[in-house]
């Protein structure tokens, strides 16, 4: 029986062929006649007037004992799958409430910004002019940026509104402003290397590409900033590339640069604040504009990033 993995309690019976009667059994009768689960017989001798069968106890309480093991690990298994049913449940609603926190966050954190930008409105044009006054507007401006990344981020997807505008006058504003905050010794260089001054997209979506590329080049330069912005076409996207002379990015790790939350661990490049979301997010408004973003590195001696966007759409 263990050949076959048969486990139940059973007896082996001698009976009569014509009667059906038993003859003898290896227990007592009364033991035997229990064991309701019966086999076909099997014929002794030539005359076959005698034959063996075999009695299986078929009570629940057998049968219970010979698939204890199974129900067991049954029930072990549904309870895990409850587990992880209720761990799912948990994080579908966390991540809503951390949405709707973060939603109500930037929302609070969008008056004080919004009536500092009035201040700065209302200033005298001379006073507007001044070094501090022009960054402390771009600075505002960035956090209204920033704001609208995050909240753009927890959401997954990016809504885009295209619009015509002057590439070339959008990249001088952002050129500007970055020299002001640079100086004295950091500096930042553009070079626009095509004639197409106009393009159809998101310009506060592009303009908060850019800027993203730009910090991060900042960021992660080594000693004083010294930052190159190209502006040239490429088959049928015009495109904008940051380049840094900074601590580059490991080889093994430029795939996984654009993945949501995902930093460089500690000791592999400087140490800097953030939060993994920037390159996610430039991710994310190439590819709403049916373009991309790729990048170029050499570890410990600077990285290329370049935001390619088709020219007409």
């Amino acid at each position: 029986m263990a050949k076959y993995d048969i486990k139940l309690p059973y007896v082996i019976e001698k009976v009569d062929c014509a009667t059906q009667k038993p003859i003898g059994a290896t227990v007592s009768r009364e033991v035997s006649k229990n064991y309701g689960l019966v086999t076909d017989s099997l014929p002794l001798g030539i005359d076959g007037k005698a034959a063996l069968v075999v009695r299986f106890d078929n009570s629940y309480s057998a049968m219970f004992r010979h698939m204890q093991r199974f129900l067991v690990s049954s029930i072990e298994i549904v309870v895990i799958l409850i587990l992880i049913l209720y761990f799912l449940i948990y994080t579908i609603f966390y991540q809503k409430r951390v949405s709707e926190q973060l939603k109500n966050m930037s929302h609070e954190m969008r008056n004080p910004i919004a009536f500092l930008q009035r201040v700065l409105d209302s200033l005298p044009d001379a006073q507007r002019r001044s070094r501090l006054v022009k960054v402390g507007e771009f600075k505002i401006t960035l956090a209204n940026l920033m704001l609208d990344k995050l909240l753009t981020i927890k959401k997954a997807r990016i809504d885009i509104h295209p619009e015509e505008f002057s590439v070339r006058q959008l990249l001088d504003n952002v050129m500007m402003q970055y020299e002001l905050m640079l100086e004295p010794t950091g500096k930042i260089k553009l070079e626009y290397e095509t004639t197409q001054e106009l393009i159809t997209a998101d310009k506060l979506c592009f303009l908060n590409a850019i800027v993203n590329l730009v910090d991060n080049a900042i960021k992660y330069s080594s000693g004083a900033p010294d930052i190159f912005v190209r502006c040239f076409t490429a088959g049928d996207y015009l495109c904008v590339s940051v380049t840094d002379h900074g601590v580059g990015i490991p080889k093994k790790y430029l795939k996984r640069i654009f993945r949501r939350e995902f930093r460089i661990p500690k000791g592999k490049t400087v140490r800097c604040t953030g939060f993994g979301i920037g390159l996610s997010y430039i991710k994310m408004i190439a590819k709403a504009h049916k373009g991309k973003i790729t990048v170029s590195s050499i570890y410990k001696k600077g990285s290329t990033f370049t935001l390619s966007i088709p020219k007409n759409r």
